[in-house]
């Protein structure tokens, strides 16, 4: 009995927390992607592109058992992240267009799907807690995620849709999520969705343009309407209490 305790009390911190989890996953693969193409160096790019396909593998098996409720929600899940897992190492030995399109195809899909499971579940709890406010800044992240993916498939598709303005880039990356520029995507779509701005990549086409300026636009409307009522009635449920 006090064994089946533990088990149960282990099983309803990870439920509670379980979007905390998959927060400071996204957080550590956010950070992690850029520091450890530096610490690589040039000569190690290999290296530096596998353990990021690991750090993104390890956020894929994190948001499967995160988002999932379900044996069935899981399945779809795991049936996701195996042909991403294989497309990501794919990448990294052939590096072909068709390779980084599947790839890009499937993650947003699995994303996608990960984002409408999340949001269901936000609307779907009347009481507002950490957890759920937790879920709805993951969710932020993601659309983040998934705009990172369209970027690099805009440029793979169509190449120099994105350009590098500032004058002392000397060797300018492309947007190409799954490589050591997997970074730079990750930089480009935060600094759209947060409306930064900073200059130092811009759209070159119509395209690209659009895709960009949508971005800017949800992100500031999420922010606007789905965080900053959960944070309110968080405050003023425990105002109540």
């Amino acid at each position: 009995m006090p064994q089946q305790d533990q088990t149960n009390w282990f099983h309803s911190l990870t439920h509670e927390q379980r979007f905390a989890l998959l927060f400071f996953s996204l957080i550590l693969f956010f950070l992690g992607s850029p520091l450890i193409r530096t610490l690589a160096g040039d000569t190690n790019t290999l290296l530096s592109d596998i353990i990021i396909a690991a750090l993104y593998m390890i956020f894929m098996l994190t948001a499967i058992f995160t988002v999932s409720k379900s044996g069935i929600s899981k399945i779809i899940g795991v049936a996701f992240a195996i042909p991403v897992a294989i497309l990501s190492v794919g990448q990294i030995v052939t590096e072909t267009s068709m390779t980084d399109i599947m790839f890009q195809v499937l993650a947003i899909c699995y994303l996608c799907y990960a984002i409408v499971l999340i949001i269901k579940y936000i609307f779907d709890q009347q009481i507002v807690n950490a957890n759920k406010i937790f879920a709805a800044l993951c969710v932020y992240l993601l659309i983040s995620l998934v705009w990172a993916l369209l970027y690099s498939m805009i440029e793979v598709i169509q190449p120099g849709s994105f350009i590098y303005v500032l004058a002392e880039e000397q060797s300018p990356l492309k947007l190409k999520f799954g490589y050591g520029d997997t970074a730079s995507s990750l930089y480009y779509s935060l600094v759209t969705m947060t409306t930064l701005g900073y200059g130092d990549i811009a759209p070159a086409n119509e395209v690209a343009r659009m895709f960009a300026s949508t971005q800017a636009v949800i992100g500031q409307l999420y922010i606007a309407v789905l965080i900053a009522r959960l944070v309110g009635l968080h405050a003023s449920q425990n105002t109540h209490n």
